[in-house]
């Protein structure tokens, strides 16, 4: 539950066993999808330049009929290259099928000081329009979400909740739900953050394309 977490302040320690990091996002299938993006997010923030080839490669590789790895896979990826070469970045746009507007919710870049913990991605308001289910094994609440960002959010609950620090959230984006791990931390007697420790591709997608069009609003 804590591995992204930690692959994210990997990202922003300015070193890391940048070989070791490329073996675990090249290995198809070895690590979970969500923990190979994490990855790949770190090493565009420790703007890995051997990194480069396996990462065109996940953008660009392609089967008979479609590319080979998962469109949220190949935004990361591609996220990643524009920190470490934007001229090879560009190139590799232009052949991706992806657009700009696909690219906007990226990894912020570490900021200066290393002792007070960074904020991983953009934080987009969300006012209370959007309501989550919350379940762990010692409770469950319901949530009126105030922020998201793509790493989680924050926001009320009506009553006082009785939660484990980990647990399942659930929203409804439209017509479909969105589900996802997360580690939870009581902010006071009925605000409550959590953090994504884990999260289908299609439903990160979802969560990105949801974000991108509440930042356009704003």
């Amino acid at each position: 539950m804590i591995l992204p977490q930690a692959i994210d302040e990997i990202g922003i320690s300015g070193s890391a066993d940048i070989d070791k990091l490329v073996e675990i996002t090249g290995r198809k299938g070895k690590a979970s999808p969500f923990i190979q993006l994490k990855v790949i997010e770190a090493l565009g923030n420790l703007k890995a330049r051997t990194a480069i080839p396996l990462l065109r490669h996940l953008v660009l590789a392609r089967s008979v009929f479609k590319f080979e790895y998962a469109r949220e896979t190949r935004i990361v990826a591609m996220q990643a290259l524009l920190k470490i070469d934007p001229l090879i970045a560009k190139e590799t746009l232009s052949r991706s099928g992806l657009i700009a507007e696909d690219l906007q919710l990226a990894p912020l870049r570490p900021g200066p000081g290393d002792w007070v913990r960074q904020r991983r991605y953009a934080r987009i308001s969300i006012d209370g329009s959007v309501y989550a289910s919350i379940r762990s094994t010692a409770g469950s609440c319901n949530l009126s979400i105030d922020a998201m960002s793509m790493g989680g959010g924050g926001g009320r609950t009506i009553s006082k909740p009785q939660l484990a620090s980990d647990g399942e959230v659930e929203m409804q984006f439209g017509m479909r739900k969105l589900r996802a791990r997360v580690l939870l931390h009581p902010i006071d007697t009925y605000k409550l953050g959590f953090e994504i420790a884990s999260i289908p591709l299609e439903d990160r997608t979802r969560l990105r394309q949801f974000l991108t069009s509440r930042q356009a609003r704003a």
